[in-house]
């Protein structure tokens, strides 16, 4: 073996031996202090606690994933906009956000996903979709603004940003988001769309 490889190996069984003193010292320690018992029930604990992984058999500490449910409403549905409801509640249901459609604004505290479809002024557009809420249900509606555009032509101001200049009043909201989308290519990769899942996955 090449000397440089020999050191190489040398450095690595001592590291691990360390490693390894070091775990045993620490379990000895809680040993002598509980008398023999917490110690070895806590490490009985850890183990139990993990999975194993199917693919190297190798043990992994699970994780619980919290599931977050949304009601989703969409007060002027269209072709579009029914296809693009069924590709984010796909994308949504993938990190762990249940969306659950509903026919009007159900009399409940669960926060709710209002589709703005942006089909002409944006301020006309907003207030007809808020038609249906009422100002005091405001801290719990997530409104999406649709933009059903190729990227080249999506506005570089957000829908956040002109809503707040024109009125105050939208400040109440829970959340504000755009959101791009067409027929031929659904929710595609683009910068609007990276910011608004990371915008819902914050909320």
């Amino acid at each position: 073996m090449p000397e440089f490889a020999r050191i190489q190996e040398n450095a690595k069984k001592y590291m691990q031996e360390i490693a390894m003193s070091a775990v045993l010292n620490f379990y000895l320690q809680k040993h002598e202090e509980n008398g023999g018992r917490l110690a070895h029930r806590t490490y009985k604990t850890e183990i139990s606690t993990r999975d194993k992984n199917p693919s190297h058999g190798q043990p992994s500490y699970a994780k619980k994933q919290k599931i977050v449910t949304y009601q989703l409403f969409d007060p002027t549905p269209s072709e579009a906009t029914e296809w693009f409801i069924e590709e984010l509640m796909k994308i949504l249901q993938e990190n762990n956000i249940v969306i659950k459609k509903v026919s009007s604004i159900p009399n409940s505290d669960d926060n709710l996903i209002l589709v703005c479809n942006r089909s002409s002024r944006l301020v006309t557009d907003v207030e007809r979709s808020l038609r249906a809420v009422a100002r005091t249900d405001y801290n719990r509606i997530l409104l999406v603004a649709l933009h059903v555009k190729e990227e080249y032509a999506l506005p570089e101001e957000s829908t956040k940003q002109h809503l707040l200049y024109e009125d105050e009043k939208y400040r109440d909201l829970l959340g504000i988001v755009d959101i791009a989308f067409t027929t031929e290519n659904g929710i595609y990769s683009c910068r609007m769309n990276d910011t608004a899942k990371q915008a819902i996955m914050n909320l």
